[in-house]
């Protein structure tokens, strides 16, 4: 009796000794990769190293960003002809259409109560911005601008979105206020791409040439100053702050393909994440 309530133990034990350990928060990326033959979207945990194709579909999956609760991803796929978004649960459950017409949509990106998503569309022959309910799965045109528009990021208090606009040659990063329509124009180049805020909505990161390479920067939002956070000579793109707006995931190809690294946002520390041959693009944190 004694051997056998003793060997149940022990399994017992043995079993949750060898349970996989649940990633730390904030601990998590979300990207696309093309590691798999065609571009998915996955789900990476940097203290395990473990990766899961969430979406899992033999078509082009693209452009993620993760809930602010954490618990599901929109993307932008092409499974039904052009390009349309949906979103699945973390886990890659769940998978639910949200646009359905003949226009392109891209670069999705959540509001901070996770009600609405704001998105790029050529519904009405340029790129402008809408709004969509998540539940309602109404959107409506919140930008008619001569300039096109691309990579909406959502102020953390939810009252601006950060933008891009392109006119000829000159691409600007301008602040949209929702409500008004106000904008307000911090810094031009001729290659402006993905700004991302900080947490604390402070600070936005982004792409910018500097001196005749591309850069992950940093605008300093109360100063109105730029601080240049990589030195390299290689192409870089979309920057994502760390939940505790310690540290920016961005890809680069300075390695001969694009990967994803990390960066401290006083510019040490910096390491890459990923290893592969294939190209890796838009890492999102998970709350």
């Amino acid at each position: 009796m004694k051997f056998s309530a003793l060997f149940a133990f022990s399994l017992l034990f043995l079993g949750l000794a060898c349970q996989p350990k649940e990633e730390a928060k904030g601990e998590r990326l979300v990207f696309a990769s093309n590691r798999d033959g065609n571009w998915e979207i996955y789900l990476y945990g940097l203290q395990d190293r473990r990766l899961h194709n969430l979406s899992a579909y033999p078509d082009i999956d693209k452009s993620p960003a993760v809930s602010p609760d954490g618990r599901r991803v929109v993307f932008v796929s092409s499974r039904e002809g052009q390009d349309d978004l949906y979103t699945l649960e973390l886990d890659g459950s769940d998978l639910t259409r949200l646009t359905q017409n003949l226009a392109w949509e891209r670069d999705p990106v959540w509001s901070p109560d996770g009600r609405q998503l704001v998105f790029v569309s050529d519904q009405e022959g340029q790129d402008d911005l809408y709004l969509l309910g998540v539940g309602s799965r109404i959107s409506q045109r919140l930008t008619q601008d001569p300039a096109w528009e691309s990579d909406p990021a959502w102020s953390p208090d939810g009252k601006r979105l950060a933008l891009v606009a392109r006119q000829g040659q000159q691409q600007e990063l301008q602040l949209l206020q929702i409500e008004t329509g106000q904008r307000q124009p911090l810094t031009a180049s001729p290659v402006l791409r993905t700004p991302a805020w900080s947490p604390n909505g402070q600070t936005l990161a982004y792409v910018a040439l500097v001196k005749g390479h591309s850069e992950i920067c940093l605008w300093d939002l109360k100063t109105g100053k730029q601080k240049v956070l990589t030195h390299h000579q290689a192409w870089v793109s979309d920057p994502s702050f760390s939940p505790d707006g310690k540290r920016v995931a961005f890809v680069s190809n300075r390695d001969g393909n694009a990967e994803i690294y990390l960066i401290q946002t006083d510019g040490q520390s910096e390491k890459r994440i990923t290893e592969n041959p294939a190209q890796e693009a838009s890492p999102v944190w998970v709350p």
